[in-house]
């Protein structure tokens, strides 16, 4: 018999004991600000030690994403770091100027890629596949999948 585990780092770790479990975790801001009160500016250039990892107005895709006269702030940073301070540097407008509409956080964002068991065997027939041995992505997924399924049917044959 054999098992092929394919799960997240917090869940794969209550099975079992592997290296480099630990989580990444994200918080995005939103914030409504009147229309135009920013520029549409193509690419944004962060601070080299910046938090803030993804900056965007959905608003100027959908313009449904938000009221009439006003614009749709996102912004991601790492952790739950507050960046209203940076957001107004970056766009040269005081902090009266944005209005925090909502804060969301997710506690396992991505796996830290580091230390994975490069070996999808851990135990007799027990194989692990998914951010727990490749990298967190849709093509690290199947990568590791198919690393795993090839090693679980080797085991059989040999």
């Amino acid at each position: 018999d054999a098992v092929i585990l394919a799960l997240d780092n917090p869940s794969m770790k209550n099975l079992v004991s592997i290296e480099g479990s630990k989580s990444c975790s994200t918080t995005t801001f939103y914030y409504k600000l009147k229309k135009d009160e920013i520029s549409a500016k193509p690419v944004l250039y962060l601070k080299e030690k910046s938090e803030i990892t993804t900056i965007c107005f959905p608003n100027r895709i959908s313009p449904n994403y938000a009221p009439v006269g006003y614009d749709l702030l996102s912004v991601s940073t790492l952790g739950k770091v507050d960046v209203k301070e940076e957001i107004c540097d970056l766009f040269k407008i005081t902090d009266s100027k944005l209005s925090l509409l909502d804060k969301i956080s997710i506690k396992h964002a991505l796996p830290m890629q580091n230390n994975a068991p490069v070996n999808p065997e851990i135990k007799n027939g027990v194989f692990l596949a998914g951010e727990a041995v490749g990298k967190a992505s849709i093509n690290g997924a199947i990568a590791s999948g198919k690393k795993a399924a090839k090693t679980c049917l080797a085991s059989f044959f040999d």
